[in-house]
């Protein structure tokens, strides 16, 4: 994360100014981060701030302002607690419902959320 006001970093890539601030606040409400609503125009150096945990509920938070089509979660799920994976993946079902998830993992995060599930089986000898 980039140092510098906190609002910078929820926006990223837009501009500082391109959301509301209820919506920046309720963001990092909705991640478990009511803290940090009130400090959007803090300036700091984030990654020292925040934990790991911290940092990995600022980057879902920054998909609910965003609201993309498409995202990648490389293994983001993997290190939350139980209570935090099924907050996140309820973003997906609801705020989210729109976005196609293509999730890696190294648990099972199939039951109940993915429709489909792909494995990949190495090929002994396989060129490439």
């Amino acid at each position: 994360m980039p140092p510098g006001a906190l609002r910078d970093t929820l926006s990223y890539p837009s501009a500082a100014n391109a959301f509301p601030d209820d919506v920046l606040a309720a963001a990092c409400r909705s991640v478990d981060l009511p803290h940090l609503a009130s400090e959007l125009d803090r300036n700091a150096n984030w990654d020292n701030e925040l934990t790991g945990d911290e940092a990995q509920r600022l980057a879902f938070a920054r998909l609910l302002i965003h609201k993309p089509h498409w995202i990648c979660v490389d293994q983001a799920l993997d290190t939350l607690s139980e209570e935090e994976r099924r907050k996140i993946l309820g973003m997906f079902e609801n705020e989210l419902a729109g976005a196609t998830v293509v999730t890696f993992s190294d648990i099972d995060l199939c039951a109940g959320f993915s429709t489909r599930s792909l494995h990949l089986i190495p090929v002994p000898d396989a060129q490439v």
